[in-house]
């Protein structure tokens, strides 16, 4: 996450102070009652044609398990998390696996510039060929484990 996306918390403050309050045992992110943090998190969008996100929207982060039951969508996620994808690799696994986007549509997705300027693909194809290439992997390697589990 790096010194920004810590809400400013700069590094790991002097002695324990950094750390919750030292033996208060908080954590890092321990914060006390009526007060918050900012934190940058790289997110998804799971329903295609969705209003872009606001910041004057409330939002709550929720496990991806109260969203979604596929183990490919939870693949995609965990490599976001984990920073082995981009965002815009995830999108556009996300809108495949949640949204039934094909990879024809995925790739004829565009950015409409404002003053006639040309529209920009919102994928580009290496973003999309690494998306294809996590999805198929994923799908293999479940299916492979649902079988290996199913009597037989």
């Amino acid at each position: 996450m790096g010194g920004g996306g810590m809400g400013g918390m700069g590094g790991m403050g002097g002695g324990m102070g950094g750390m919750g309050g030292g033996m208060g045992g908080g954590g890092p992110f321990s914060l006390p009652p009526e007060r918050t943090r900012t934190l940058r998190v790289a997110t998804v969008c799971l329903d295609h044609g969705k209003r872009e996100p606001s910041p004057r929207v409330p939002y709550r982060m929720t496990a991806i398990d109260t969203c979604s039951s596929d183990p490919c969508l939870q693949d995609v996620m965990t490599a976001l998390a984990s920073g082995a994808i981009s965002q815009k690799v995830a999108q556009a696994a996300a809108w495949h696996i949640s949204s039934g986007r094909t990879w024809e549509q995925l790739a004829a997705e565009v950015i409409s510039m404002a003053g006639g300027d040309p529209d920009v693909p919102f994928f580009t194809p290496a973003e999309l060929a690494a998306a294809r290439r996590l999805v198929d992997e994923s799908a293999k390697r479940h299916q492979t484990a649902s079988s290996e589990s199913s009597p037989g």
